[in-house]
């Protein structure tokens, strides 16, 4: 998506972002200047600037805890957990993940738990813990299947595949079953 929009175009979507959070902000609008705040930081991920997206996603992530949106919580732990993903600071993305999931257990949201117990089975795989991914991948896989969410399901499929074919991960299968 990125490449197929011109960066001055993705610069311009930048500034309306950040105006809003202004405006929203200046009303006394915090849920949507959190809200503003997490696009922003979702923006600066796609432009490749996660550190400034970092930035964004831990003032919504103040936000949320002031205003006791537990959501939006569990969310922007979630956005900040994956932009250190693509750092490779994949342990601390690990910390993030389990309060994102400790959040979406606690609220009930159960797509938003299979969401991020399949970004802890992939961050799991990422440091070649592989059956501690694959436990988390069927974890995930239960989830959506208790909720019929297909693509969750389905990314988890596709995430035991890669998993069982790396070393140490059970090449027979038995996992999945």
């Amino acid at each position: 998506m990125e490449g197929s929009t011109p960066i001055w175009a993705r610069s311009e979507s930048n500034r309306t972002l950040r105006s809003g959070a202004g405006f929203s902000r200046e009303i006394g609008d915090r849920r949507g200047e959190e809200k503003r705040l997490g696009n922003l930081g979702n923006a600066y991920s796609d432009l490749g600037d996660v550190r400034k997206a970092i930035e964004y996603h831990d003032q919504a992530l103040a936000i949320s805890r002031e205003t006791g949106n537990r959501k939006d919580e569990g969310a922007d732990l979630c956005n900040l957990g994956n932009s250190y993903a693509d750092l490779g600071e994949t342990r601390e993305a690990i910390e993030y993940y389990e309060q994102a999931l400790a959040i979406n257990q606690e609220i009930g949201s159960r797509q938003g738990e299979g969401a991020n117990l399949v970004d802890l089975g992939s961050a799991h795989s990422d440091l070649g813990e592989v059956h501690k991914a694959i436990e988390y991948y069927n974890q995930a896989l239960k989830v959506a299947r208790e909720i019929g969410d297909l693509r969750i399901e389905g990314e988890n499929l596709v995430n035991f595949g890669k998993s069982l074919c790396c070393p140490g991960g059970d090449q027979q299968g038995n996992w999945i079953l």
